[in-house]
């Protein structure tokens, strides 16, 4: 008779596999908002925005489930155009309606912000960085964990 467990390393292997990538992509990704950081903070153009709204995003799975919020910030370029457009950086609080914030903006993509400084500043990259990491880190420990369950 075949064992119930013969699958299941397999089968752990391929859920470690899944989260390990989930993690390159994470990373990569967070990778990728740090450069667009650094290319706005070289080339993009300074101005104030009022937060016009909160957009709200679930995080988390089960009972670890929370709520984030993302600043959608109207203001002016240069040329005299009017933009609403969603920071990248997000917090636990929503954001106070009508407030003003600092913020960067390219040139040639001015829906693409930041805020300077205050709750919701910066890209989010570091987050991004650190959790795709974990994710990959801890995706290849269970990878070898499984291969050595099935080694053995």
């Amino acid at each position: 008779m075949a064992s119930v467990f013969g699958a299941f390393p397999v089968m752990f292997m391929i859920v470690a596999a899944v989260i390990g990538v989930g993690g390159i992509v994470g990373l990569v990704k967070g990778i990728a908002r740090l450069r667009g950081s650094a290319s706005l903070k070289e080339d993009g153009r300074e101005t104030t925005g009022t937060v016009v709204d909160s957009q709200m995003e679930s995080r988390g799975a089960g009972d670890n489930r929370f709520m984030v919020f993302r600043p959608v910030v109207r203001f002016r370029t240069q040329e005299g155009r009017e933009i609403t457009a969603v920071g990248p950086g997000a917090s636990r609080r929503s954001f106070v309606k009508d407030s003003t914030v600092p913020l960067r903006y390219h040139l040639e993509r001015p829906t693409e912000i930041e805020i300077v400084t205050g709750e919701g500043s910066g890209s989010g990259a570091w987050g991004m960085i650190a959790g795709g990491l974990l994710a990959a880190v801890a995706g290849l420990f269970f990878v070898l964990v499984g291969w050595n369950w099935n080694v053995t």
